[in-house]
Protein backbone atom coordinates (compact mmCIF):
# COMPACT_ATOMS: atom_id res chain seq x y z
CA UNK A 1 0.00 0.00 0.00
CA UNK A 2 2.65 2.39 0.85
CA UNK A 3 4.41 1.71 -3.13
CA UNK A 4 0.83 2.29 -4.22
CA UNK A 5 0.64 5.72 -2.05
CA UNK A 6 4.35 6.85 -3.62
CA UNK A 7 3.27 5.75 -7.22
CA UNK A 8 -0.07 7.73 -6.89
CA UNK A 9 2.16 11.54 -5.16
CA UNK A 10 4.20 10.62 -8.08
CA UNK A 11 1.20 10.61 -11.17
CA UNK A 12 -0.32 13.55 -9.35
CA UNK A 13 3.07 15.27 -9.93
CA UNK A 14 2.92 14.45 -13.56
CA UNK A 15 -0.59 14.67 -14.45
CA UNK A 16 -0.57 18.13 -12.78
CA UNK A 17 2.69 19.24 -14.45
CA UNK A 18 1.34 18.04 -18.28
CA UNK A 19 -2.00 19.82 -17.22
CA UNK A 20 -0.28 23.26 -16.86
CA UNK A 21 2.10 23.19 -19.70
CA UNK A 22 -0.80 21.55 -22.21
CA UNK A 23 -3.12 24.53 -21.01
CA UNK A 24 -0.60 27.03 -21.11
CA UNK A 25 0.15 25.83 -24.91
CA UNK A 26 -3.35 25.88 -25.49
CA UNK A 27 -3.75 28.90 -24.13
CA UNK A 28 -0.97 30.66 -26.10
CA UNK A 29 -2.38 29.04 -29.47
CA UNK A 30 -6.03 29.93 -28.83
CA UNK A 31 -4.82 33.62 -28.60
CA UNK A 32 -2.93 33.55 -31.88
CA UNK A 33 -5.82 32.14 -33.58
CA UNK A 34 -8.41 34.17 -32.06
CA UNK A 35 -6.62 36.88 -33.72
CA UNK A 36 -5.55 35.00 -36.97
CA UNK A 37 -9.13 33.43 -37.36
CA UNK A 38 -12.39 34.45 -36.92
CA UNK A 39 -15.40 33.81 -34.80
CA UNK A 40 -17.31 31.73 -36.56
CA UNK A 41 -14.29 29.20 -37.46
CA UNK A 42 -14.08 27.93 -34.00
CA UNK A 43 -17.91 27.54 -34.02
CA UNK A 44 -17.72 25.13 -37.08
CA UNK A 45 -15.09 23.16 -35.34
CA UNK A 46 -17.20 23.44 -32.45
CA UNK A 47 -19.81 21.39 -34.35
CA UNK A 48 -17.34 19.17 -36.05
CA UNK A 49 -16.26 18.23 -32.56
CA UNK A 50 -19.66 17.52 -31.60
CA UNK A 51 -20.21 15.08 -34.27
CA UNK A 52 -16.94 13.38 -33.61
CA UNK A 53 -17.19 13.44 -29.83
CA UNK A 54 -20.58 11.99 -30.25
CA UNK A 55 -19.49 8.94 -31.96
CA UNK A 56 -16.48 8.49 -29.73
CA UNK A 57 -18.33 8.15 -26.74
CA UNK A 58 -21.48 6.42 -27.96
CA UNK A 59 -19.56 3.60 -29.34
CA UNK A 60 -17.21 3.78 -25.88
CA UNK A 61 -16.79 0.37 -24.44
CA UNK A 62 -14.35 1.61 -21.97
CA UNK A 63 -11.18 -0.34 -23.05
CA UNK A 64 -9.23 1.85 -21.01
CA UNK A 65 -11.12 1.87 -18.12
CA UNK A 66 -11.31 -2.39 -18.66
CA UNK A 67 -7.90 -2.52 -18.91
CA UNK A 68 -6.91 -0.58 -15.55
CA UNK A 69 -9.83 -1.90 -13.71
CA UNK A 70 -9.53 -5.88 -15.03
CA UNK A 71 -7.23 -8.75 -13.67
CA UNK A 72 -6.51 -9.36 -16.76
CA UNK A 73 -5.29 -5.94 -17.75
CA UNK A 74 -1.57 -6.82 -18.00
CA UNK A 75 -2.58 -10.19 -20.07
CA UNK A 76 -1.06 -9.88 -23.88
CA UNK A 77 -3.99 -11.90 -24.91
CA UNK A 78 -6.75 -9.07 -23.38
CA UNK A 79 -4.13 -6.12 -24.45
CA UNK A 80 -3.79 -7.52 -28.23
CA UNK A 81 -7.47 -8.09 -28.39
CA UNK A 82 -8.67 -4.59 -26.90
CA UNK A 83 -5.82 -3.19 -29.77
CA UNK A 84 -7.52 -4.95 -32.54
CA UNK A 85 -11.17 -3.76 -31.46
CA UNK A 86 -9.84 -0.30 -31.51
CA UNK A 87 -8.88 -0.35 -34.79
CA UNK A 88 -12.33 -2.32 -35.93
CA UNK A 89 -14.30 0.45 -33.97
CA UNK A 90 -11.72 3.40 -35.26
CA UNK A 91 -12.46 2.41 -39.07
CA UNK A 92 -16.21 2.22 -38.39
CA UNK A 93 -16.64 5.52 -36.95
CA UNK A 94 -14.58 6.63 -39.66
CA UNK A 95 -16.76 5.59 -42.43
CA UNK A 96 -19.90 6.67 -40.13
CA UNK A 97 -18.46 10.55 -40.89
CA UNK A 98 -18.96 10.19 -44.49
CA UNK A 99 -22.59 9.90 -44.04
CA UNK A 100 -23.05 12.28 -41.34
CA UNK A 101 -20.97 16.10 -43.26
CA UNK A 102 -24.08 16.20 -45.16
CA UNK A 103 -26.77 16.31 -42.58
CA UNK A 104 -25.44 18.45 -40.25
CA UNK A 105 -24.09 20.87 -43.05
CA UNK A 106 -28.05 21.28 -44.26
CA UNK A 107 -29.01 21.54 -40.69
CA UNK A 108 -26.95 24.65 -39.39
CA UNK A 109 -26.80 25.66 -43.09
CA UNK A 110 -22.71 25.88 -42.97
CA UNK A 111 -21.50 23.68 -46.30
CA UNK A 112 -18.26 23.69 -44.80
CA UNK A 113 -19.04 21.25 -42.44
CA UNK A 114 -19.63 18.64 -44.96
CA UNK A 115 -16.06 18.40 -46.11
CA UNK A 116 -15.11 19.66 -42.31
CA UNK A 117 -16.55 16.58 -40.37
CA UNK A 118 -15.06 13.10 -42.41
CA UNK A 119 -11.89 14.95 -42.23
CA UNK A 120 -11.99 15.24 -38.32
CA UNK A 121 -13.05 11.35 -38.73
CA UNK A 122 -9.62 10.85 -39.98
CA UNK A 123 -8.55 10.52 -36.44
CA UNK A 124 -10.54 7.85 -35.44
CA UNK A 125 -8.25 5.47 -37.75
CA UNK A 126 -5.39 6.81 -35.84
CA UNK A 127 -6.65 6.81 -32.20
CA UNK A 128 -7.51 3.52 -33.17
CA UNK A 129 -3.91 2.53 -34.01
CA UNK A 130 -2.61 3.55 -30.45
CA UNK A 131 -0.92 1.27 -28.50
CA UNK A 132 -2.53 -0.32 -25.53
CA UNK A 133 0.50 1.08 -23.37
CA UNK A 134 -0.86 4.38 -22.71
CA UNK A 135 -3.36 2.20 -20.63
CA UNK A 136 -0.89 -0.15 -19.09
CA UNK A 137 1.05 3.02 -17.89
CA UNK A 138 -2.16 4.55 -16.33
CA UNK A 139 -2.79 1.36 -14.85
CA UNK A 140 0.40 0.78 -13.17
CA UNK A 141 0.55 4.87 -12.17
CA UNK A 142 3.55 4.83 -14.43
CA UNK A 143 3.20 8.63 -15.90
CA UNK A 144 6.64 9.57 -16.61
CA UNK A 145 6.30 8.88 -20.29
CA UNK A 146 2.69 9.10 -20.37
CA UNK A 147 3.51 13.00 -19.61
CA UNK A 148 6.09 13.60 -21.81
CA UNK A 149 4.29 11.97 -24.51
CA UNK A 150 0.91 14.08 -24.24
CA UNK A 151 2.90 17.13 -23.60
CA UNK A 152 4.71 16.49 -27.14
CA UNK A 153 2.09 15.97 -28.95
CA UNK A 154 0.21 19.15 -27.56
CA UNK A 155 3.51 20.74 -28.68
CA UNK A 156 3.23 19.18 -32.10
CA UNK A 157 -0.44 20.46 -32.76
CA UNK A 158 0.32 23.88 -31.25
CA UNK A 159 3.21 24.61 -33.61
CA UNK A 160 1.43 23.49 -37.21
CA UNK A 161 -1.89 24.48 -36.36
CA UNK A 162 -0.50 28.27 -35.60
CA UNK A 163 1.90 28.24 -38.61
CA UNK A 164 -1.16 26.92 -40.68
CA UNK A 165 -3.36 29.86 -40.15
CA UNK A 166 -0.25 32.42 -40.48
CA UNK A 167 0.17 31.66 -43.95
CA UNK A 168 -3.36 30.23 -44.59
CA UNK A 169 -6.03 31.69 -42.34
CA UNK A 170 -8.78 29.27 -42.26
CA UNK A 171 -10.39 26.40 -40.12
CA UNK A 172 -8.79 23.84 -41.88
CA UNK A 173 -5.50 25.18 -39.66
CA UNK A 174 -7.32 23.91 -36.32
CA UNK A 175 -8.16 20.23 -38.44
CA UNK A 176 -5.12 19.99 -39.83
CA UNK A 177 -3.16 20.42 -36.94
CA UNK A 178 -4.82 18.64 -34.72
CA UNK A 179 -4.70 15.12 -37.81
CA UNK A 180 -0.95 15.83 -37.77
CA UNK A 181 -0.11 15.70 -34.17
CA UNK A 182 -2.43 12.89 -33.51
CA UNK A 183 -0.71 10.82 -36.14
CA UNK A 184 3.05 11.90 -34.70
CA UNK A 185 1.58 10.88 -31.46
CA UNK A 186 0.05 7.36 -32.47
CA UNK A 187 3.50 6.35 -33.62
CA UNK A 188 5.47 7.78 -30.28
CA UNK A 189 2.57 5.04 -28.05
CA UNK A 190 4.37 2.35 -29.80
CA UNK A 191 7.91 3.85 -29.91
CA UNK A 192 8.18 5.76 -26.64
CA UNK A 193 6.11 4.34 -23.76
CA UNK A 194 6.71 0.90 -22.27
CA UNK A 195 4.33 -2.01 -23.00
CA UNK A 196 3.78 -4.45 -25.43
CA UNK A 197 4.41 -4.79 -28.83
CA UNK A 198 0.93 -4.58 -30.30
CA UNK A 199 -0.33 -7.68 -32.36
CA UNK A 200 -3.74 -8.51 -34.19
CA UNK A 201 -5.50 -11.08 -31.39
CA UNK A 202 -9.10 -11.91 -31.19
CA UNK A 203 -9.57 -14.01 -28.17
CA UNK A 204 -13.24 -15.19 -26.85
CA UNK A 205 -12.60 -14.38 -23.14
CA UNK A 206 -11.43 -10.85 -23.59
CA UNK A 207 -14.03 -9.81 -26.13
CA UNK A 208 -16.56 -10.98 -23.75
CA UNK A 209 -15.34 -9.20 -20.68
CA UNK A 210 -14.62 -6.26 -22.32
CA UNK A 211 -18.23 -6.28 -23.84
CA UNK A 212 -19.78 -6.72 -20.38
CA UNK A 213 -17.66 -4.04 -18.86
CA UNK A 214 -18.32 -2.23 -21.81
CA UNK A 215 -22.04 -2.51 -22.09
CA UNK A 216 -23.30 -0.10 -19.27
CA UNK A 217 -20.07 2.60 -19.85
CA UNK A 218 -21.07 2.83 -23.46
CA UNK A 219 -24.52 3.76 -22.24
CA UNK A 220 -22.54 5.82 -19.86
CA UNK A 221 -20.89 7.89 -22.20
CA UNK A 222 -23.60 8.16 -24.91
CA UNK A 223 -25.60 10.26 -22.12
CA UNK A 224 -22.50 12.34 -21.39
CA UNK A 225 -21.93 13.07 -24.50
CA UNK A 226 -25.69 14.61 -25.17
CA UNK A 227 -25.46 16.18 -21.49
CA UNK A 228 -22.12 17.96 -22.28
CA UNK A 229 -22.54 19.21 -26.11
CA UNK A 230 -26.76 19.42 -25.65
CA UNK A 231 -25.83 23.11 -24.76
CA UNK A 232 -24.14 24.20 -27.88
CA UNK A 233 -26.29 21.73 -30.17
CA UNK A 234 -29.63 24.05 -28.18
CA UNK A 235 -27.63 27.46 -28.51
CA UNK A 236 -27.05 26.98 -32.26
CA UNK A 237 -30.29 27.10 -33.40
CA UNK A 238 -31.13 29.99 -30.59
CA UNK A 239 -28.55 32.53 -31.37
CA UNK A 240 -26.19 33.52 -34.20
CA UNK A 241 -22.68 31.25 -34.69
CA UNK A 242 -21.20 34.04 -34.23
CA UNK A 243 -22.50 33.97 -30.17
CA UNK A 244 -21.43 30.44 -30.28
CA UNK A 245 -18.17 30.52 -31.16
CA UNK A 246 -17.37 33.32 -28.10
CA UNK A 247 -19.84 30.92 -26.21
CA UNK A 248 -17.27 27.93 -27.29
CA UNK A 249 -14.17 29.90 -26.20
CA UNK A 250 -15.52 30.85 -22.34
CA UNK A 251 -16.52 27.34 -21.96
CA UNK A 252 -12.90 26.06 -22.50
CA UNK A 253 -11.68 28.82 -19.98
CA UNK A 254 -14.70 27.69 -17.89
CA UNK A 255 -13.71 23.92 -17.90
CA UNK A 256 -10.02 23.95 -16.82
CA UNK A 257 -10.64 23.34 -13.10
CA UNK A 258 -13.07 20.33 -14.06
CA UNK A 259 -10.29 19.37 -16.88
CA UNK A 260 -7.58 18.88 -14.33
CA UNK A 261 -9.74 17.31 -11.74
CA UNK A 262 -10.81 14.47 -14.42
CA UNK A 263 -7.68 14.41 -15.22
CA UNK A 264 -6.40 13.75 -11.87
CA UNK A 265 -9.54 11.21 -11.17
CA UNK A 266 -9.30 9.03 -14.10
CA UNK A 267 -5.23 9.03 -14.47
CA UNK A 268 -4.32 8.66 -10.88
CA UNK A 269 -7.85 8.12 -8.31
CA UNK A 270 -9.43 5.56 -10.91
CA UNK A 271 -6.12 3.38 -11.21
CA UNK A 272 -5.34 3.69 -7.29
CA UNK A 273 -8.99 2.62 -6.30
CA UNK A 274 -8.73 0.12 -8.41
CA UNK A 275 -5.90 -1.45 -6.89
CA UNK A 276 -7.24 -1.30 -3.44
CA UNK A 277 -10.48 -2.75 -4.47
CA UNK A 278 -8.97 -5.60 -6.56
CA UNK A 279 -6.63 -6.44 -2.82
CA UNK A 280 -8.85 -4.84 -0.11
CA UNK A 281 -12.07 -3.20 -0.80
CA UNK A 282 -12.23 -2.63 3.00
CA UNK A 283 -9.64 0.14 2.66
CA UNK A 284 -11.23 1.92 -0.27
CA UNK A 285 -13.33 4.42 1.46
CA UNK A 286 -10.91 5.63 4.03
CA UNK A 287 -8.74 6.14 1.00
CA UNK A 288 -11.15 7.73 -1.61
CA UNK A 289 -11.83 10.29 0.96
CA UNK A 290 -8.96 11.39 1.65
CA UNK A 291 -7.78 11.11 -2.24
CA UNK A 292 -10.60 13.16 -3.44
CA UNK A 293 -10.25 15.79 -0.93
CA UNK A 294 -6.61 16.71 -2.01
CA UNK A 295 -8.20 16.67 -5.45
CA UNK A 296 -11.17 18.53 -4.50
CA UNK A 297 -8.48 21.35 -2.67
CA UNK A 298 -7.17 21.69 -6.22
CA UNK A 299 -9.83 22.61 -8.19
CA UNK A 300 -11.45 24.57 -5.77
CA UNK A 301 -8.40 27.19 -6.08
CA UNK A 302 -9.10 26.76 -9.95
CA UNK A 303 -12.72 27.68 -9.90
CA UNK A 304 -12.48 30.50 -7.52
CA UNK A 305 -9.49 31.84 -9.49
CA UNK A 306 -11.57 31.79 -13.19
CA UNK A 307 -14.61 32.87 -11.45
CA UNK A 308 -12.72 36.12 -10.41
CA UNK A 309 -9.97 36.21 -12.96
CA UNK A 310 -12.25 35.61 -16.04
CA UNK A 311 -13.60 38.54 -16.51
CA UNK A 312 -10.23 40.85 -16.39
CA UNK A 313 -8.73 38.27 -18.56
CA UNK A 314 -11.20 38.34 -21.37
CA UNK A 315 -11.56 42.02 -21.04
CA UNK A 316 -7.61 42.52 -21.31
CA UNK A 317 -6.61 40.42 -23.65
CA UNK A 318 -9.11 39.84 -26.60
CA UNK A 319 -10.61 41.86 -28.53
CA UNK A 320 -14.34 43.23 -28.69
CA UNK A 321 -15.19 40.81 -30.96
CA UNK A 322 -14.83 38.17 -27.92
CA UNK A 323 -15.64 40.77 -24.83
CA UNK A 324 -19.45 38.84 -24.08
CA UNK A 325 -17.01 36.24 -22.83
CA UNK A 326 -16.40 37.93 -19.88
CA UNK A 327 -19.91 37.58 -18.62
CA UNK A 328 -20.19 33.99 -20.03
CA UNK A 329 -17.00 32.68 -18.18
CA UNK A 330 -18.15 33.07 -14.44
CA UNK A 331 -21.33 31.59 -15.13
CA UNK A 332 -19.82 28.37 -16.92
CA UNK A 333 -17.42 27.84 -13.93
CA UNK A 334 -19.54 28.18 -11.47
CA UNK A 335 -21.44 25.17 -13.58
CA UNK A 336 -18.66 23.34 -14.18
CA UNK A 337 -18.07 23.01 -10.33
CA UNK A 338 -20.53 20.35 -10.03
CA UNK A 339 -18.77 18.22 -12.77
CA UNK A 340 -15.88 18.48 -10.45
CA UNK A 341 -18.30 17.33 -7.63
CA UNK A 342 -19.15 14.38 -9.90
CA UNK A 343 -16.06 13.21 -11.89
CA UNK A 344 -14.09 13.06 -8.50
CA UNK A 345 -16.71 10.91 -7.14
CA UNK A 346 -18.07 8.49 -9.67
CA UNK A 347 -14.21 6.75 -9.90
CA UNK A 348 -15.57 5.04 -7.17
CA UNK A 349 -18.33 4.14 -8.51
CA UNK A 350 -16.20 2.75 -11.76
CA UNK A 351 -13.39 1.08 -9.51
CA UNK A 352 -15.82 -1.31 -7.88
CA UNK A 353 -17.21 -2.28 -11.49
CA UNK A 354 -20.87 -0.57 -10.56
CA UNK A 355 -20.92 1.20 -14.40
CA UNK A 356 -24.57 1.15 -14.28
CA UNK A 357 -25.63 4.18 -11.83
CA UNK A 358 -22.76 6.71 -14.28
CA UNK A 359 -25.65 5.57 -17.22
CA UNK A 360 -28.32 6.72 -14.88
CA UNK A 361 -26.58 9.49 -13.58
CA UNK A 362 -25.77 10.84 -17.03
CA UNK A 363 -29.29 10.18 -18.28
CA UNK A 364 -30.93 12.56 -15.02
CA UNK A 365 -28.36 14.68 -16.01
CA UNK A 366 -29.25 14.86 -19.89
CA UNK A 367 -33.29 15.12 -18.98
CA UNK A 368 -32.69 17.82 -16.41
CA UNK A 369 -30.41 19.88 -18.63
CA UNK A 370 -32.31 20.10 -22.19
CA UNK A 371 -35.17 21.12 -19.92
CA UNK A 372 -33.61 23.61 -17.43
CA UNK A 373 -31.86 25.58 -20.44
CA UNK A 374 -34.86 25.52 -22.45
CA UNK A 375 -36.70 26.84 -19.20
CA UNK A 376 -33.96 29.14 -18.42
CA UNK A 377 -33.48 30.74 -22.05
CA UNK A 378 -37.07 31.61 -22.49
CA UNK A 379 -37.36 33.44 -19.06
CA UNK A 380 -33.55 35.09 -18.98
CA UNK A 381 -31.96 34.28 -22.15
CA UNK A 382 -28.07 33.21 -21.79
CA UNK A 383 -28.10 33.63 -18.40
CA UNK A 384 -30.84 31.06 -17.67
CA UNK A 385 -29.48 28.87 -20.52
CA UNK A 386 -26.40 28.79 -18.43
CA UNK A 387 -27.93 28.30 -15.21
CA UNK A 388 -29.77 25.18 -16.42
CA UNK A 389 -26.80 23.78 -17.37
CA UNK A 390 -25.47 24.25 -13.61
CA UNK A 391 -29.04 22.54 -12.86
CA UNK A 392 -28.38 19.37 -14.96
CA UNK A 393 -24.79 18.97 -13.78
CA UNK A 394 -25.99 18.88 -9.98
CA UNK A 395 -28.88 16.58 -10.91
CA UNK A 396 -26.53 14.10 -12.15
CA UNK A 397 -24.04 14.35 -9.25
CA UNK A 398 -26.69 13.36 -6.61
CA UNK A 399 -27.63 10.61 -7.91
CA UNK A 400 -23.67 9.63 -7.82
CA UNK A 401 -23.67 10.77 -4.08
CA UNK A 402 -26.64 8.40 -3.68
CA UNK A 403 -24.90 5.38 -4.72
CA UNK A 404 -22.09 5.79 -2.78
CA UNK A 405 -24.19 5.73 0.57
CA UNK A 406 -25.29 2.22 -1.03
CA UNK A 407 -21.80 1.07 -0.53
CA UNK A 408 -20.64 2.84 2.71
CA UNK A 409 -19.05 6.10 1.79
CA UNK A 410 -20.90 9.53 2.24
CA UNK A 411 -19.46 12.57 0.40
CA UNK A 412 -22.00 15.30 1.68
CA UNK A 413 -20.08 16.61 4.19
CA UNK A 414 -17.02 16.58 1.99
CA UNK A 415 -18.93 18.29 -1.03
CA UNK A 416 -20.99 20.88 1.16
CA UNK A 417 -17.66 22.19 2.35
CA UNK A 418 -15.80 22.36 -0.46
CA UNK A 419 -19.06 24.05 -2.64
CA UNK A 420 -19.45 26.84 0.28
CA UNK A 421 -15.53 27.49 0.47
CA UNK A 422 -15.78 28.18 -3.72
CA UNK A 423 -19.29 30.19 -2.99
CA UNK A 424 -17.43 32.87 0.21
CA UNK A 425 -13.91 32.79 -1.37
CA UNK A 426 -15.58 34.15 -4.76
CA UNK A 427 -17.98 36.45 -3.15
CA UNK A 428 -15.29 38.19 -1.55
CA UNK A 429 -13.36 38.11 -4.89
CA UNK A 430 -16.31 39.99 -6.59
CA UNK A 431 -17.88 41.90 -4.32
CA UNK A 432 -16.31 44.91 -5.70
CA UNK A 433 -17.48 44.81 -8.81
CA UNK A 434 -20.80 44.61 -7.31
CA UNK A 435 -20.47 47.07 -4.54
CA UNK A 436 -18.96 49.60 -6.36
CA UNK A 437 -20.61 49.28 -9.97
CA UNK A 438 -20.40 52.29 -12.08
CA UNK A 439 -17.38 53.62 -9.38
CA UNK A 440 -14.18 53.82 -11.30
CA UNK A 441 -12.20 51.89 -8.68
CA UNK A 442 -10.02 49.59 -9.71
CA UNK A 443 -7.57 49.63 -6.43
CA UNK A 444 -9.93 48.15 -4.10
CA UNK A 445 -11.53 45.44 -6.82
CA UNK A 446 -8.30 44.49 -7.43
CA UNK A 447 -7.33 44.10 -3.13
CA UNK A 448 -10.75 42.08 -2.79
CA UNK A 449 -9.54 40.15 -6.05
CA UNK A 450 -6.78 38.76 -4.28
CA UNK A 451 -7.89 38.92 -0.80
CA UNK A 452 -10.99 36.15 -2.46
CA UNK A 453 -8.50 34.12 -4.35
CA UNK A 454 -5.71 33.99 -1.36
CA UNK A 455 -8.60 32.30 0.94
CA UNK A 456 -9.01 29.14 -1.60
CA UNK A 457 -5.18 29.18 -1.91
CA UNK A 458 -4.65 29.09 1.84
CA UNK A 459 -7.57 26.21 1.95
CA UNK A 460 -5.82 24.58 -0.17
CA UNK A 461 -2.95 25.02 1.01
CA UNK A 462 -3.69 23.62 4.35
CA UNK A 463 -5.36 20.69 2.40
CA UNK A 464 -2.73 19.52 0.44
CA UNK A 465 0.24 20.73 3.16
CA UNK A 466 1.14 17.13 4.35
CA UNK A 467 1.65 16.07 1.01
CA UNK A 468 3.70 19.15 -0.47
CA UNK A 469 6.11 18.91 2.59
CA UNK A 470 6.29 15.08 1.85
CA UNK A 471 7.36 15.55 -1.55
CA UNK A 472 9.64 18.33 -1.50
CA UNK A 473 11.49 16.01 1.65
CA UNK A 474 11.02 13.39 -1.34
CA UNK A 475 13.79 16.25 -3.50
CA UNK A 476 15.65 16.76 -0.55
CA UNK A 477 16.48 13.16 -0.26
CA UNK A 478 17.41 12.68 -3.62
CA UNK A 479 19.66 15.07 -3.97
CA UNK A 480 21.28 14.60 -0.47
CA UNK A 481 22.03 10.99 -2.16
CA UNK A 482 23.08 12.08 -5.38
CA UNK A 483 25.81 14.99 -3.77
Amino acid sequence: MGNLRARALQGSVWTIVEYLVNNLLRLASNLVLAHTLFPEAFALVAYASIVIQGLDMFSDIGIGPAIVQSSRGSDPLFLNTAWTFQIIRGWLLFLLTLFLGWPMAWFYNEPQLALIIPACGLNFIVSGLQSTAVHTCSRSLALGRLTAWGITETVLKAIITITWAWFWPSVWAIVGGAFISYTIGMILTHTILPGIRNTLCWERSAVSTLMRFGGWISLSTMFTFIAGQADRLMLGKLVAMGVVGVYSIALMFARLPYEIGSRLAQSVLFPALADVARNDREALRAKFLKSRDAILAICQLGTVVLLVGSPWFFRLIYDERYIDAAIFAPLLAGTAWFSILQITADRALLALGNARVLALSNFINLSVTISACLIGFHFDQLRGFIIGLGLGNFSGHAVIAWALTRHGISIVRQDFLYTMLVTIASLIGLSATMLVDGINNTYWTLILAVVGVSVSAFIAYRRLEFIIQEKFQSILNHVRRRG
